[in-house]
């Protein structure tokens, strides 16, 4: 065998510990989202591999936090895009498709997106009351999901909620508490105490003179419990203030994500202290990042809330 060969073989067997982890990690991300039962068109997000070769190293060369962080990003580079379930209105169907997507957490091409694309149908104070709560939403095309799912960068899993005419309040994210935790809501400091912190959804069809729209409401609740895990839950906390209702018209969708935290500066004058971030908000706790410091793969929740409406309420259907 010449030098080449054994160069090659080397560099194989150097990568393989990266390999298996990349499979694994691959694996793990394939695992986050269930297949639902229900039958689906399914539209491909473009995601794509990256195939760029490594630069060679020599066999004696140490291996710095530099070169691990660049290889970490072409482990996360090359997890591909799922395909994505949008909702197709087939004309005779009334009701609210939720789909949770799990998108990477570059908070500049969020704030980007969520900015360009700022709902309409709600006002300026109300916005600004669901950003002190951690929330913030964006209303884009239901034509355009696979687009805006590009613009994010794609998702790790996409899972899809079919709430029908929701009267009832239906939880769509939800968060364990055991013990007590703090949380900021509406500018005060609250806490916590066993329970389940809940992010609820509901929706329906109202008829209108010509046509119809959908009423979507949401807004995190505290489902409160014993002491004892698994113990029956005894009040449930709505926080209003944290939330939004809106008439959704056809062929529009919602898109809610948490808000990063505000740093505040503690005391005034010369022996005021660093800025420090107050305790998390209700739309961090339920959508905040998912993966700590040294993850170099962060994720972001963010929850779609599209709307069906059938034919039949509307005078005349555009082909």
């Amino acid at each position: 065998m010449n030098a080449t060969g054994t160069s090659a073989i080397r560099r194989m067997i150097t990568c393989l510990p990266r390999l298996a982890f990349a499979a694994s990690s691959l694996a793990f991300l394939s695992c986050s989202a269930l297949p639902t039962t229900q039958p689906a068109a399914t539209a491909s997000s473009g995601g794509e591999t990256a195939d760029g070769a490594r630069p060679e190293r020599a066999a004696d060369e140490q291996t710095d936090a530099g070169d691990i962080s660049r290889e970490w990003a072409e482990i996360a580079a090359s997890i591909p895009t799922r395909d994505v379930w949008i909702p197709s209105e087939d004309g005779s169907t009334d009701g609210v498709v939720v789909l949770r997507w799990q998108v990477p957490d570059e908070a500049d091409a969020i704030h980007t997106f969520f900015e360009a694309h700022k709902p309409t149908m709600l006002t300026d104070g109300a916005q600004d009351r669901l950003l002190g709560n951690g929330i913030r939403v964006a209303a884009v095309s239901v034509k355009d999901l696979g687009k805006s799912l590009d613009a994010l960068g794609g998702t790790a899993s996409s899972i899809r909620l079919w709430l029908g005419q929701a009267h009832a309040w239906t939880p769509v994210n939800a968060l364990p508490v055991r013990g007590q935790r703090a949380a900021l809501i509406d500018g005060s400091t609250r806490r916590l105490s066993n329970g389940t912190l809940q992010l609820l959804v509901r929706g329906w069809t109202v008829p209108l003179e010509h046509g119809a729209v959908t009423d979507v409401e949401l807004q995190p609740a505290f489902l409160a419990g014993g002491a004892v895990p698994g113990a029956r839950a005894s009040a449930r906390e709505n926080f209003a203030g944290a939330g939004f209702s809106l008439a959704l018209e056809r062929g529009t969708a919602l898109l809610v994500t948490s808000a990063p935290p505000r740093a505040h500066r503690i005391g005034k004058g010369p022996s005021a202290g660093p800025p420090v971030l107050p305790p998390a908000t209700l739309g961090e706790l339920l959508l905040g990042r998912q993966g700590g410091p040294g993850d170099l793969l962060r994720l972001r929740p963010i929850v779609v809330i599209a709307p069906l409406i059938a034919d039949r309420h509307f005078a005349e259907v555009a082909p």
